[in-house]
């Protein structure tokens, strides 16, 4: 079963549309697919993927995809990109970064960097191309076989046209 993870209702409901997903719970379910939304932040992350671990409802089975909004530096607003690697921006968290696989249908060289933060950014400290977001690092570490991720670009680096885009 795949797994699809998304902080947000805004994310999440053309996914529960196109695949007819009907809600179980916490979990929105077809046969084949299970959509988590998380809400906003590493900490809502840890929290309800540790209720789907404990329910049995996520395992070291399944695929993950997290889908998903992203701020974007040096990249166009509403583009949609694969992420090649997530690494997390808090200086006092030294952890290293996960690398995650490319989806079907994305090329591995137009993948991006994601970033995740504890807090919006409005500038980015990096000089390349990159992503932020406030989950897919805490994704990360929960079990999965292979793990996705597949961004939009909502903003640049601005929470104001962050707020006006997701509508």
């Amino acid at each position: 079963m795949l797994i699809v993870i998304c902080a947000m209702q805004e994310e999440a409901i053309n996914v529960i549309r196109k695949f007819k997903l009907k809600q179980n719970d916490d979990y929105f379910e077809s046969e084949d697919i299970r959509l988590i939304i998380t809400g906003i932040g590493r900490e809502n992350v840890r929290e309800k993927l540790s209720k789907a671990v404990n329910d049995g409802k996520l395992s070291k089975n399944n695929d993950v995809l997290n889908f998903g909004f992203a701020g974007g530096y040096k990249i166009n607003t509403g583009l949609l990109l694969a992420v090649s690697q997530s690494f997390i921006t808090n200086p006092e968290h030294k952890e290293s970064g996960f690398s995650l696989d490319c989806p079907v249908g994305f090329y591995p060289s137009g993948a991006v960097v994601c970033f995740t933060s504890d807090k919006f950014v409005e500038h980015s400290k990096f000089s390349s191309p990159c992503l932020y977001d406030m989950e897919l690092h805490e994704i990360c570490k929960f079990p999965h076989k292979k793990i996705y991720s597949i961004k939009i670009v909502s903003d640049n680096l601005s929470e104001s046209e962050f707020d006006k885009n997701i509508k």
